[in-house]
């Protein structure tokens, strides 16, 4: 059979008791011998001394075990708290805390343990949670478009060229989905891999004008200014090159699908503080539909549909998760044109 573990605690204090009184019960019979030795006439006289002491401590002893249950149940009543807390937040109150009296015991520093370990809990329940209908969300619209396409050209007998049109949009409609399960592969890379071990010295001046001009044939086709805006000097930082491209490359092209013709874009490259470099990517779309959190994107393709607003989807969610790898961090807010401008800070290598 099992014991609580206040019983536990109480048996070990009653043992340390027990063994209290034996010691003190020996030294008192071995100081009785020698009594008796010394001063053979006082015989009788220490012997009820002798006995009036051990009744005493046999007198004391169940105050000794009700206050070792006492003690027992002091000691145990964090826990008790701290039992009852984790089951709540198990039950879907995430919001539950412990509470921590005296952070300054093992008990406390295993408080304040759990409540951090309980905050990343929460945040990565939000995660999952932003992660499932941001999937959904774009996985929903290539799968009825293909879905739609399909069932419209079987309608009725079609030409050679109209179904060559709907095979076309259908091929165009799986390179969409091959892209977002790209992006979903990677953030459960980011999700479930400590990065650091490929990590290099990187110059993100140089990745973030090679990605500038690989991309500006397409700001070109699509009537937008793309401006670069950085020194010569270079901007030294450790991470996983692809990865970072990967991130600058979702901003460049968040920002060419929400930007309208005619519009600008620009990236920025400087050092905001000692020890950190800002990497900005500003537009004059129509805006931000709300605050960045632990990831957003656009959702909206700037052509046509320019009265939409910045949202939220995979591929910021990804810059977001590429950024804590790295220990930055991303922000939003309003451009100078009245767009969106969003802010990579890194640390610095140097």
């Amino acid at each position: 059979m099992s014991l609580s573990l206040r019983t536990k605690l109480m048996l070990w204090l009653m043992a340390l008791v027990a063994a209290i009184y034996l010691a003190l019960g020996g030294a008192l019979y071995a100081f009785n011998l020698h009594e008796r030795r010394e001063h053979p006439d006082e015989v009788e006289e220490e012997r009820e001394e002798l006995f009036i002491i051990y009744g005493l401590m046999a007198a004391i002893l169940p105050v000794a075990v009700g206050g070792a249950w006492i003690v027992s149940d002091q000691l145990i009543r964090p826990l008790r708290s701290m039992i009852r807390t984790a089951r709540e937040i198990g039950r879907g109150g995430l919001d539950q805390r412990i509470k921590t009296p005296v952070a300054d015991d093992e008990l406390g520093q295993l408080a304040v343990t759990l409540n951090k370990a309980f905050d990343n809990y929460q945040r990565v329940l939000e995660r999952v949670d932003r992660f499932s209908l941001d999937a959904a969300h774009q996985l929903r619209n290539p799968l009825a478009s293909l879905r739609t396409s399909g069932e419209v050209c079987l309608q009725r007998e079609r030409s050679v060229l109209e179904y060559q049109e709907t095979i076309g949009r259908m091929i165009e409609d799986a390179h969409r989905l091959g892209h977002t399960v790209d992006q979903l592969l990677l953030l459960a890379r980011l999700a479930r891999e400590d990065l650091r071990d490929v990590y290099e010295p990187l110059d993100l001046a140089t990745i973030a004008l090679d990605l500038a001009e690989q991309i500006s044939p397409a700001f070109e086709a699509a009537n937008i200014r793309l401006e670069t805006r950085m020194d010569t000097r270079p901007y030294r930082i450790q991470g996983a090159p692809r990865l970072i491209e990967q991130a600058i490359a979702n901003l460049l092209d968040n920002a060419l699908r929400f930007t309208p013709p005619q519009g600008r874009v620009l990236l920025e490259l400087s050092k905001s503080a000692p020890g950190r470099i800002t990497l900005n990517v500003s537009d004059s779309g129509p805006g931000l539909s709300g605050t960045i959190g632990p990831g957003a994107t656009a959702a909206n393709p700037a052509n046509g549909n320019t009265g939409s607003k910045e949202g939220t989807g995979l591929g910021l969610l990804i810059v977001s998760n590429v950024m804590r790898a790295h220990e930055g961090s991303v922000q939003a807010k309003v451009s100078e044109w009245g767009g969106a401008c969003f802010s990579l800070e890194f640390p610095a290598a140097d």
